[in-house]
């Protein structure tokens, strides 16, 4: 990690993503360093003059600038809680509901009704078929 101070800031354009659009800076520090970062909001996140703390990646489109908070990079994550251990049964439970769900989802982007006892006829469909894959 390293820390500088930006000494300049300039929009780059932007792009769309999988979180929606992207506004890319290019920032330069006051050591020489620069990169883009990229940033949900039009207006850039920091301003000349403000001292960060950041990363610099070299990518295939260049130098990537990754602002870092040192108070959340010192903190260990906490560890996860280990799940229970599925039964075969479960697990094609969870897989039955997951694909319902999604045609659900397809069903209402397309603006058509979706009803619960639609969503439980497709759970059993798909349950229906994994037995038989046995």
């Amino acid at each position: 990690m390293k820390t500088g101070t930006i000494e300049t800031v300039q929009g780059n354009g932007g792009y769309d993503s999988d979180y929606g659009y992207i506004f890319t800076f290019e920032y330069k520090m006051d050591n020489g360093d620069f990169g883009v970062a990229g940033h949900k909001s039009d207006t850039p996140k920091y301003n000349p003059g403000d001292q960060v703390h950041y990363e610099l990646k070299d990518t295939a489109h260049g130098n990537k600038i990754k602002f870092v908070n040192p108070e959340h990079q010192e903190t260990p994550a906490p560890s996860k809680p280990q799940a229970a251990p599925q039964s075969a049964n479960q697990r094609e439970v969870g897989i039955a509901l997951k694909y319902a769900t999604m045609v659900k989802c397809a069903y209402v982007s397309h603006g058509m009704d979706y009803s619960r006892e639609q969503l439980e006829t497709e759970t059993r469909m798909m349950m229906d078929i994994m037995a038989n894959l046995k």
